[in-house]
């Protein structure tokens, strides 16, 4: 099917909205029956009983974790039969035909995505407002789906069902999800932007830039979403990034794992981006980035009678530390509110879980078959044997008619003084800018905890560090502000050292 033959289909009533959205849920917490499904639209959507029952558990916090406020993150089930496939029409048949296989859409599952309200109103019995929106879509575009909830729920907070209807109605008019394709989607006054994946992008490349620079066109605001898809990697992954390597097998060889974390955010995005490590293979066992004590495959996920199955769930609640303490992997995520650098979560055994189930750590008795690449992400010399490896595929004889030895003329330039400045300038740029981060990463880790648990040595060790470290963000003119706080952390590492070594390196 081609991109035209959509425009010769005759379009029905909430055909564009289906391609995107099977339906928008509000799920209330009732005194008597506890979640309960609100309301749901269009009001002649179908979910069976049992969709029905793990919708309301799913969209609800599965823990005792206190959560205050607005609350995001998403969940996949299992959807019953249906009568008609909803792979049948046309838009989804052309999405699935031309984006990449890790985000196809999958026969028999569901995707939810939440937000949730909680907070303090003495007008009700139980003494707090508590509400979730949940869009259900057979798409798993996560960070898609998240900002165009972050427009819906508030709105229908604040303004109530009217609202919520009018958002469905500007879904209504959304352009079929074609990879490939900037689309411009209106929604509740503003515009959307997104590029879906497509086959043909190559990898690592970008998929979205802005049409045009910001606020200098009439019109609604625009919001970008360069990549509809995923979550932040690095920021989800950053507590367990020493152990990425390992985490990569596991998920490579469709082992079961586990994500326990204090958050449905946390445990839901973790999971995601474990699933997408493995780009452009498609997770081909069953992942669940969020997992309660209610849903109605705990039974068959938890049993002890045979082995787990290969499935990735992520869950918060504290009773699943006992019921999946015999899985071999578990990763064990702590508060999210910490640093990353104070949550380098240590490798363990998994039969230390039962002794140790509230630290966080990897859990697995897994020995991985690659050792991680220790140099990421230090700067490798440039190899032009390398790079003219490369020129039979990239050249520059793909846009240029010129024909002749272009590996003698690069082998030529490459000795040259022209090459030789340019590249150490470059070299530089890159190099200042990883020092950056890394700065940026010190400013933000919690040196008031990790001092408590380092021998003086390791502190000593940290202020040298830290001296060397000031200088390079004089060097690089970096905000006053991450200086202040470079500062800062240099003289509580240096006072919860012995007056003598203060001293000595005060002298230094």
């Amino acid at each position: 099917m081609s991109p035209n033959d959509e425009k010769d289909t005759p379009l029905l009533p909430w055909d564009n909205f289906s391609s995107w959205v099977h339906a928008i849920c509000v799920v209330t917490f009732d005194l008597e029956l506890g979640q309960a499904m609100e309301m749901i639209y269009p009001a002649d959507r179908e979910l069976s009983e049992r969709e029905r029952t793990n919708i309301c558990y799913l969209a609800f916090p599965d823990s005792n974790s206190g959560l205050m406020g607005n609350v995001q993150f998403h969940f996949r089930i299992r959807q019953c039969p249906q009568s008609i496939p909803f792979q049948t029409r046309p838009a989804i048949q052309q999405y699935n035909s031309f984006c990449p296989t890790n985000i196809q859409t999958e026969d028999g599952y569901l995707y939810g995505y939440v937000y949730f309200r909680q907070v303090k109103d003495r007008t009700l019995r139980r003494g707090y407002f508590q509400k979730s929106v949940v869009l259900l879509s057979h798409l798993p575009l996560v960070s898609l789906y998240t900002t165009v909830l972050e427009l819906v729920a508030p709105e229908y907070f604040d303004t109530g069902e009217a609202s919520l209807e009018a958002a469905c109605h500007h879904l209504d008019q959304w352009p079929p999800p074609i990879p490939g394709t900037t689309l411009n989607l209106p929604l509740l006054g503003t515009l959307i932007q997104v590029r879906i994946p497509s086959q043909q992008d190559k990898p690592g490349a970008a998929t979205l830039a802005p049409s045009s620079p910001p606020n200098t066109f009439p019109g609604p605001p625009a919001v970008l979403v360069p990549t509809p898809h995923e979550t932040e990697a690095f920021r989800v992954l950053a507590p367990v990034l020493p152990h990425l390597n390992l985490l990569w097998e596991l998920v490579l060889t469709a082992e079961p794992l586990v994500v326990m974390a204090m958050s449905p955010t946390t445990a839901a995005n973790t999971v995601q981006t474990l699933v997408s490590l493995i780009t452009p293979l498609r997770f081909s066992g069953d992942y669940r980035p969020f997992f309660t004590i209610h849903d109605s495959e705990f039974k068959e996920y938890t049993t002890r009678t045979s082995a787990p199955p290969n499935v990735i769930l992520g869950v918060t609640n504290p009773f699943f530390a006992k019921t999946l303490q015999h899985w071999p992997h578990i990763i064990r995520i702590g508060d999210s509110t910490g640093s990353p650098s104070n949550q380098k979560h240590k490798l363990k055994k998994a039969s230390a879980l039962k002794t140790v189930e509230q630290k966080p750590g990897v859990y697995t008795k897994y020995k991985p078959h690659l050792q991680a690449d220790k140099a990421i992400p230090s700067l490798r010399p440039f190899n032009p044997d390398d790079f003219l490896a490369t020129l039979e595929l990239y050249g520059p004889h793909l846009t240029s008619g010129i024909r002749g030895d272009w590996e003698g003329l690069y082998r030529r330039f490459f000795r040259s003084l022209n090459f030789s400045v340019w590249f150490n300038a470059r070299y530089q740029e890159v190099s200042d800018k990883l020092s950056e981060l890394h700065l940026q990463a010190l400013c933000d880790a919690d040196l008031d905890g990790w001092v408590c648990s380092r021998s003086e040595v390791e502190v000593v060790d940290m202020v040298l560090r830290l001296r060397s470290k000031l200088t390079t963000a004089d060097s690089l003119c970096v905000a006053q502000h991450t200086r202040d706080k470079l500062h800062a952390h240099l003289q509580t590492l240096f006072m919860a050292l012995p007056e003598d070594l203060r001293s000595v390196l005060h002298a230094s």
